[in-house]
């Protein structure tokens, strides 16, 4: 599954465009079921779009929209996309306080309050998980950071509190779900929730998050294609989780300054 969002800047705009794309994940579950990974590419690296020479990768759906993009990344990584959604961080909000609040780890105390859990994680609220997926005194690459902790954060505390397990709260989640993802066509409300509780290994130990790697060439932010098609073919032989062993320094981090 191929998930993106909008809205990455401190405002809730693209920092490119309205309709450029920022976090790129694929969402990769092992055929075993019981583990799996997320694989971020980096949103302004540059890579061949079809039909459009060679641009930062996030532009693909300002030229085609979302099916260009899934074009863009088959063609990238060879890997067989099956679905796709895109996050609408400003609903986020609503799908964090139905989960009643989302835990992730700061380096440092966000501006917006929160509160402190007894493992020493910040417990978010909707409009506090916003700021901080928006911080606008950070970077771009570090918003598209905490937007995948934050994306995370959410998922784990789903499926690991049992939430699913309670109709009334199946109910409010799936309709969060609803508002803050736009996915295909082919992806009924049924699927969301089993994606929801297919994804508890993903977050677990048993999961891996690793971002491509890249370099500069030219000016320009490029795939490291030595490491990174290594890791598409650790996609199509479930091993991720050996993959991030072999190159720990693409492992995504789990704190952001």
């Amino acid at each position: 599954m191929l998930l993106t969002s909008s809205e990455t800047g401190p405002t809730g705009v693209s920092a490119g465009s309205a309709t450029a794309t920022g976090m790129i994940m694929l969402l990769h579950l092992n055929a075993d079921g019981r583990s799996g990974g997320v694989v971020s590419i980096p949103p302004q690296a540059v890579v061949a779009v079809p039909g459009h020479g060679t641009t930062a990768i996030e532009n693909a759906t300002v030229y085609g929209g979302p099916s260009l993009l899934v074009r863009t990344v088959h063609q990238l990584t060879g890997v067989p996309i099956d679905h796709f959604a895109r996050v609408d961080f400003s609903h986020l909000a609503d799908l964090i306080n139905a989960v009643e609040g989302s835990m992730s780890r700061y380096r440092r105390p966000p501006q917006a309050s929160a509160t402190r859990s007894p493992r020493g994680s910040t417990i978010l609220g909707g409009v506090t998980a916003l700021y901080y997926a928006r911080d606008p005194s950070i970077s771009e690459q570090n918003r598209v950071l905490r937007q995948q902790n934050l994306l995370r954060a959410a998922i784990n505390k789903v499926v690991h509190t049992h939430l699913l397990s309670n109709p009334l709260t199946t109910i409010n989640i799936l309709n969060a779900l609803t508002s803050a993802l736009t996915v295909d066509s082919n992806f009924s409300n049924g699927e969301l929730i089993s994606l929801a509780s297919s994804l508890r290994n993903v977050t677990s130990n048993n999961g891996t998050f690793v971002t491509a790697p890249t370099t500069v060439a030219n000016g320009q932010e490029v795939l490291n294609s030595a490491i990174s098609d290594q890791l598409w073919s650790a996609i199509d032989n479930d091993s991720l989780a050996a993959f991030a062993g072999q190159h720990p320094s693409t492992v995504t981090p789990t704190t952001v300054p």
